[in-house]
């Protein structure tokens, strides 16, 4: 079993910070596809909760001692899926402990799982503002009346308080229903004030020295598709993403990079046609210019509809943050999903 320290490393993002410009990386959702039957742990213990959801027919808690520390949901409901569908979840605790990756692959391991794939990487960056002091909810507005675009998905999502002539946006989100990667920059402080506080995120804030005083915003990118190359254009070097590296706090802040660049690449508004051609803002340092090529499965048939499903569980939690068990879909959607997608 990987050894489990009390406080994970900081990932001081160095490499983004600028005057007064204190930044922390982190993971913060790490669910694999993991494939095999289920076997009881000799190291961890595993709770069946005899409940289910819409899709699967078990859902097990997983506590190492007395501490909960995965999910894994196993037997899939439906014959159009793989009878040896699991996937595995750390709880967000553990995330923020020392290497997560390697802890969750060897929780699939112990439960005699194969570790396939990643189902959903989100990798963070908290901080109190960009570089020169911009503030992200003046980022927000200023996306909102068109001073500044984001190139790339540029349908959004503002939520805040306007009520009573107020103009204080909390959170903004780009997504598409089929998006491989969906970002958000939103207020951590207060979503943790209104919904759950998280106490080991409040330390991890207090010991980078952040000013506990002011509010701190997160920028987050969920990664739903893992199979992708990315190109540093200016040099032409080419990469791999490879998630069992995610240990590696280095390699965290160079993937963040790479999210930052494609993902958050925030334009002047300057009316041209091609906004590729429009001043690049700086709001974090480090940042490169790359390419990123998302590479599609060429194995059978049955493992590219497999690969389909995968992504289609975006659906049903890309904005949960525990396990729901009342999870929005029907087994007859999903039947009339799996018909088309192999058509059947």
């Amino acid at each position: 079993m990987t050894e489990k320290k009390q406080n994970r490393p900081l990932n001081i993002a160095d490499a983004f910070s600028g005057l007064q410009h204190t930044c922390v990386a982190s993971l913060d959702w790490l669910q694999i596809d993991s494939r095999g039957g289920l076997k009881n742990s000799e190291y961890f213990i595993t709770l069946d909760t005899e409940k289910k959801t819409a899709v699967f027919n078990k859902l097990y808690q997983i506590y190492e001692g007395t501490n909960y520390v995965a999910s894994i949901v196993s037997e899939p409901m439906l014959e159009e899926l793989p009878e040896d569908l699991n996937l595995v979840k750390l709880i967000n605790k553990e995330l923020y402990y020392s290497n997560p990756v390697s802890r969750i692959i060897a929780i699939s391991i112990d439960h005699k799982l194969k570790p396939l794939r990643p189902s959903r990487i989100d990798i963070c960056v908290d901080f109190h503002t960009f570089l020169g002091g911009y503030k992200p909810e003046t980022l927000i507005k200023d996306l909102f009346n068109r001073k500044y675009i984001k190139r790339g998905i540029q349908k959004y999502c503002i939520f805040g308080d306007f009520a009573d002539n107020k103009n204080t946006p909390h959170e903004i989100k780009f997504s598409k229903k089929r998006s491989n990667v969906d970002t958000y920059l939103y207020n951590k402080t207060k979503e943790m004030r209104d919904k759950k506080l998280k106490p080991w995120i409040v330390e991890r804030w207090q010991l980078a020295g952040f000013d506990m005083s002011k509010e701190v915003w997160r920028l987050e990118f969920s990664i739903h598709n893992p199979h992708f190359m990315y190109t540093n254009k200016d040099t032409g070097e080419t990469r791999q993403f490879d998630y069992t590296k995610l240990d590696d706090d280095n390699y965290v802040h160079e993937i963040l990079r790479v999210l930052i660049a494609k993902y958050f690449d925030i334009r002047i508004n300057t009316k041209i046609k091609n906004n590729a051609d429009m001043p690049r803002i700086k709001l974090f340092k480090g940042i490169k210019n790359v390419a990123i090529n998302f590479i599609r499965p060429d194995t059978i048939e049955s493992d590219r509809a497999d690969w389909n499903f995968v992504k289609r569980l975006k659906e049903l939690n890309n904005e949960v943050r525990t396990i729901d068990l009342k999870l929005g879909m029907t087994a007859d959607e999903l039947v009339r999903y799996y018909k088309k997608s192999r058509k059947l």
